[in-house]
């Protein structure tokens, strides 16, 4: 359980006040977050909880990363393409005994992104967007939500001028894939009824 080697790191410049400036304090994060939320989360959505408030430089997240898991403080699986990590008997003791080191604001802070980065990825999986390129630069966006038997819910296709709007609507849905659902059904309603 050594998070005191190479403490001071050189890529702070990026890192907001009140982030992390020594990887020691990076790698104590992760494990409070692994051991606040429930299973396995995937690297990028880890990188994404310290990036979003400008919390640690994303390199040294990754250098944490590896740390954690060669000194056997967090467990690393695995699965595609995607790396997910999870707390141990290590990361928990970690946590439970350093977690003041954390300002309770910046606690707060990760464990909210922790959580909404976690359902991100989760909603990624369970629903489907594919940006198709058009010849004349615009993009079909197609959205489809799956049942948990994995049974197509809908599926609609929009036209987006371009990357960005396409990408625009794909964050959009993925943050609250139920609206679409929703929207679409309320759009077929006569007076309540369908």
């Amino acid at each position: 359980m050594n998070l005191a080697e190479n403490n001071d790191y050189p890529f702070h410049e990026d890192v907001s006040p009140g982030g992390f400036h020594k990887r020691s304090d990076i790698r104590l994060a992760i494990c409070y977050i692994l051991s606040n939320v429930d299973g396995p989360m995937p690297g990028e959505a880890i990188r994404e909880v310290f990036i979003k408030d400008r919390l640690a430089n994303y390199f040294e997240i990754g250098q944490a990363l590896t740390d954690l898991v060669k000194d056997g403080n967090i467990d690393r699986e695995i699965t595609g393409n995607t790396d997910y990590y999870s707390a141990n008997e290590n990361s928990r003791f970690i946590a439970r005994e350093l977690q003041t080191k954390i300002m309770p604001l910046t606690r707060a802070s990760i464990i909210k992104y922790a959580i909404y980065f976690k359902t991100l990825e989760q909603r990624k999986k369970e629903n489907e967007v594919k940006i198709e390129e058009l010849e004349n630069g615009g993009r079909n966006v197609a959205f489809s939500i799956k049942a948990p038997n994995g049974d197509t819910l809908i599926s609609v296709t929009v036209y987006a001028g371009d990357m960005l709007q396409a990408e625009e609507m794909k964050n959009s849905f993925l943050k609250n894939p139920a609206a679409l659902y929703e929207n679409v059904l309320n759009a077929f309603v006569d007076n309540g009824r369908i």
